[in-house]
């Protein structure tokens, strides 16, 4: 890729920069060298993949590398995780860190650990729905959806459920479980919310997208944390119109 100086005149080539990824095939694909990231990275010839990390520029991973990685690790190459953010991305730590603060129930609706905390979590269902029977404006209406059932490390809603009741859950979170080599993964369980923000008959959500280029959470002030939110976010519609009793 070549670049223009102010009078036109051609610059030199500009020499692509280095990327190393270190995610898994569920993350990236069968064929990561596809990927949205890949194509991304290197539109414009700004970015090339390298194998040895020794030589990137850009070490972008599942978490925070160590070991022979961040020995080999260039010190001015850019990462795309702070070591131990996975307290705040995995969704069954950030729970726990929630329950701990004063007002998490504020920020987040009832979760459990599964299966760690499978018999908590049953008999506040139990307890929950009880109260929902004996509730006179209840009178007559399906309790719907009670709970949204993930894994506790993934994304882009892979694996997600809907479930009434927490034996549902359960079920179903076993099932998936058995389903690869008889590993128990670990899941979350929230409650789901039975009242939630809609606009034109459909649930809506909002994303902001903020970069981290310093966290130090330990400090006094928190000064020396430092973030910045874009100026765009996104408005996100569900693609049909919402139903309290649809759990499909």
């Amino acid at each position: 890729t070549s670049t223009s100086g102010r009078d036109g005149a051609v610059d030199e080539p500009r020499v692509p920069l280095r990327y190393f990824t270190h995610k898994s095939r569920a993350q990236l694909g069968a064929d990561p060298g596809r990927s949205l990231l890949a194509r991304v990275l290197e539109r414009d010839g700004v970015f090339e993949p390298t194998r040895d990390v020794s030589r990137c520029r850009l070490f972008w991973g599942c978490a925070y590398p160590t070991g022979q990685l961040l020995a080999n690790l260039p010190p001015d190459a850019f990462v795309n995780h702070f070591p131990g953010t996975t307290v705040i991305t995995h969704k069954h730590t950030l729970a726990m860190m929630l329950r701990r603060h004063p007002e998490g129930d504020a920020v987040a609706p009832r979760t459990f650990v599964l299966p760690a905390e499978a018999n908590s979590f049953a008999a506040f269902d139990a307890d929950d729905a009880a109260a929902f029977d004996d509730d006179d404006d209840a009178n007559g209406i399906e309790r719907g959806a009670g709970w949204i059932v993930k894994r506790a490390v993934g994304g882009e809603g892979r694996g997600t459920v809907v479930t009434r009741t927490a034996r549902e859950a359960l079920e179903q979170t076993r099932r998936a479980d058995g389903g690869v080599d008889g590993r128990t993964d670990t899941w979350v369980a929230q409650r789901y919310v039975r009242d939630p923000l809609t606009l034109l008959g459909r649930k809506v959500d909002l994303r902001a997208y903020v970069l981290l280029t310093r966290w130090d959470p330990g400090s006094d002030d928190g000064a020396r944390t430092r973030g910045y939110v874009h100026r765009d976010g996104l408005v996100r519609f569900a693609a049909a119109p919402w139903d309290p009793a649809d759990v499909s």
